[in-house]
């Protein structure tokens, strides 16, 4: 038990607290331990509150199913929303880790990964642009999932094989693959723009990333 009067933690059967040297009642005593057993059910009932809220924010998030990079519209959605707002170093985080391995391998399309960036912002720029000369500055952008396909046993089949194949990913790797398509609607003061990214999303150890350009063998 502990002392009521220095906090002090005594034997139950103490007479005197050997710190403070408060001389316990029988009426005291029996409130003190009544008052420890209470103090430690409320830390038990404390701790399961906070891990029941904890396990609850990480089924919310999505961290317990598929890793820190989310579902496969949410990562669908946040790539198409960094290229966008020009948040290319996000943006390319998210990109499978097999394809950036290849585009900025020895034999691929660009000699180091801010070649490869500088390529993402000229697209983004390019789309971005389209979109403005269209509706106008300053423009409004919501991002919304069109559609979604889910690869069967035999399209994900097709999609390791030819990831393997054209971008060297290694498919037993590939758990699971899926296709959203994003579309963007800009509202300025000339009026709307729409356009469409469709991205490739590729599982790989428990977490989502975006394939580019797509999949050939899903439409």
């Amino acid at each position: 038990m502990y002392c009521e009067n220095c906090g002090n933690k005594v034997d139950d059967d103490a007479v005197f607290c050997t710190k403070c040297g408060i001389k316990f009642s029988q009426k005291n005593a029996k409130n003190i331990k009544i008052n420890t057993k209470k103090f430690k059910a409320s830390k038990k009932i404390i701790l399961i509150v906070v891990l029941a809220l904890v396990i609850i924010l990480l089924m919310l998030t999505g961290i317990t199913r598929i890793g820190t990079t989310g579902s496969a519209r949410e990562v669908a959605v946040t790539s198409t929303k960094y290229m966008m707002e020009g948040k290319i170093s996000k943006y390319y985080k998210l990109l499978a880790p097999p394809y950036k391995e290849y585009m900025c391998g020895r034999d691929g399309w660009y000699t180091d990964e801010d070649e490869f960036k500088k390529d993402i912002e000229d697209l983004k720029d390019d789309k971005k642009q389209k979109m403005i000369s269209a509706c106008g500055e300053p423009a409004k952008m919501k991002y919304n999932v069109d559609y979604t396909i889910t690869c069967d046993a035999e399209q994900l089949n097709a999609v390791r094989s030819e990831l393997a194949r054209d971008y060297n990913y290694n498919p037993d790797d590939i758990q699971d693959a899926m296709v959203v398509s994003i579309t963007i609607n800009a509202t300025g003061p000339n009026g709307q723009s729409n356009w469409t990214d469709k991205n490739g999303c590729v599982k790989i150890h428990g977490k989502w990333y975006i394939h580019r350009p797509g999949f050939e063998s899903v439409s």
